[in-house]
């Protein structure tokens, strides 16, 4: 309630202040029908269309906090993929640096069944074979001639 509150006080009008109107008008039509100064008056289901809107709203903003929470846990996932490592190769020798510190031209070598740390085009030595299943679907291995991206 306190969301479509403040969302009408800055004049927003979105699914909050819709769904909150309309619950209370059903509910303030449901109170003038327990006066019973209109015979005949639907009383009970102005009740129930309140309970309905109610309902939906609590529903529709459980589903959202589902979404919300999946979708971050899954960039989470995503990120936790990349090495925190790579292996330069700078005057022959090999050395472990942080990711943040490789730069363009650096040379990276990559030893089979390691994940590529870094974007980059081949350096033209040797004849890699990737798994591609991340980035197309595909869970059998590709030829990677040089200069692949």
């Amino acid at each position: 309630m306190a969301t479509g509150y403040q969302s009408a006080r800055r004049g927003i009008l979105n699914q909050h202040v819709l769904l909150e109107v309309g619950a209370f008008a059903a509910i303030s039509c449901g109170v003038i029908g327990l006066t019973r100064v209109l015979p005949g008056y639907p009383t009970a289901a102005f009740f129930a269309v309140a309970v309905l809107i109610t309902t939906y709203h609590i529903f529709s903003e459980w589903l959202s906090l589902l979404v919300k929470t999946r979708s971050s846990q899954t960039v989470k996932k995503l990120l936790d993929l990349q090495p925190d490592l790579a292996r330069l190769v700078r005057n022959g020798e090999e050395t472990e640096v942080p990711v943040e510190q490789v730069r363009v031209g650096d040379v990276v070598r990559i030893r089979p069944g390691e994940r590529i740390p870094v974007d980059g085009g081949g350096c033209g030595r040797g004849s890699p074979r990737l798994t591609s299943r991340w980035s197309r679907g595909s869970p059998s291995r590709s030829s990677a001639p040089p200069g692949t991206r």
